[in-house]
Parts: C-alpha cells; structure tokens; sequence
C-alpha cells in the first residue's frame, strides 16, 4: 500500500493511512551576492567562505486517508497525531531512495461519512541521507539500491607513508575516523593527528568523488560517514 514511513513506522499499517500524493518544494541555495554602487549586476560571493553552496530547507506537504467507521476514524488520527504532530521525525517516502530528517507539522483535516483526510507538512534539512553509513560494520543488504545505491571502500591499511582515496556521495560530508594506532593525515594542506580509537573530524569535508590524502603510520583505518544527495 503507498504510504510514508515515519520513525519506522508504516502509517498504512499502524493507522490504516494511505499517501494520495505528495508535493515537493526543493531547497533553495543560500545565494549570498553584495550589490556595488555604480556597477551592473553584483558580485556574487556564495560559495567564498567555504567554498561550496549551502541550502535552506526541503519542504514536503502530503495528502493522506484513512477509511472505516467514525470510531475506527477517530481512533487512528487522534493516534496518529499524538504520536507525530510537532515532532522531529525520520521520513521514508515510497518512491524515493534514503530518508529525509524533518518536523510533521498537521496542516488540515477533513471528516467525511466513512473516511478522513489529513494534510501534513515536512519541513526538513535539505538532503536525502543514505539508509547506512559508509564504514559501518553492521551493514544490512536489505534497505540497500542496487540500481541506486552505492558501496563505498573506506577501510585501509595503512605501512609507513600511504596515500588513500576516499570516495564521497554527490554532497559533501564529515568522517569520523577509527584507527588503530596514532597517524598523522594530509589532506589539502592541512594536517591531522589521528588518535588510536575514533576521531570526529570536525573542519575536513569529504567532496564528491575522489578525496585523496597522505597517512604516516601502521594500522587500519576506518572511515565512517553517511552519503547525502539533493
């Protein structure tokens, strides 16, 4: 049955909703230009600070019924709001690869004889998330694309000087890198010092494709992060 998925749970199987349809408003660059007196156009500086463009938030607006008797009808909604209406929640729609991070927010109910229909709003961060982390050691083949989907190598042994290649989903994210012994790593000028155990790289961006970088040391390294797409 088309439905959402909420949090991991399938509201046609819970509360007896069904998706008609679903509008998508997609996020808008944070276009950043200065206007200079005397001169045509502007200048446009969006991506000068750090380099890439940044996003406002997705927005998702779905239609959704439920059928049965009034009880039946009233049971379900009051659950169904009770449960989500406000809440940060985990949003899987039925078409579309990954999941979405937003607040419900219920716009508008409609009671009719034997059904009722409700509109809710998604607002969200701007990005599709994939269903696991690139890294991830309980990896599940079941939420996995293959036609979509992508496995990316981000275990590396690492003897003396070694350069890796870090491949990165269309959108760029931050690792978390697991070692097993203390390294240093190089990575476009900049130089990290990796402790053994696991380290939140706050400040290095993998970018689409291909990430190149030097590591000095002996072990393993694991790289964790989880792909995003527009």
């Amino acid at each position: 049955m088309n439905t959402i998925i909420l949090d991991g749970k399938n509201l046609y199987n819970e509360y007896g909703l069904v998706l008609n349809s679903y509008s998508e408003k997609m996020p808008a660059p944070k276009v950043n230009k200065i206007e200079i007196p005397g001169l045509d156009g502007y200048i446009d500086i969006t991506e000068a600070i750090i380099g890439r463009v940044v996003y406002s938030e997705r927005e998702i607006t779905a239609k959704l019924t439920v059928t049965g008797n009034k009880k039946a009808i009233e049971y379900n909604l009051s659950d169904f709001f009770n449960a989500f209406h406000g809440r940060q929640v985990k949003i899987v729609l039925p078409d579309r690869e990954g999941y979405l991070e937003g607040r419900c927010i219920i716009e508008d109910t409609e009671r009719h004889i034997r059904s009722g229909t409700i509109t809710a709003s998604f607002v969200c961060q701007p990005f599709f998330y994939d269903n696991t982390e690139a890294g991830d050691e309980d990896w599940l083949w079941d939420p996995f694309s293959f036609e979509q989907g992508i496995i990316y190598p981000t275990f590396y042994a690492i003897s003396g000087e070694t350069t890796i290649t870090v491949p990165s989903a269309p959108k760029s994210s931050t690792p978390i890198i697991k070692s097993t012994a203390d390294m240093t790593l190089t990575f476009r000028g900049e130089t990290y010092h990796i402790k053994t155990g696991e380290n939140r790289m706050t400040g290095m961006m993998l970018d689409n494709g291909d990430n190149q970088m030097t590591v000095t040391g002996n072990g393993t390294l694991v790289f964790v992060y989880r792909g995003k797409r527009l």
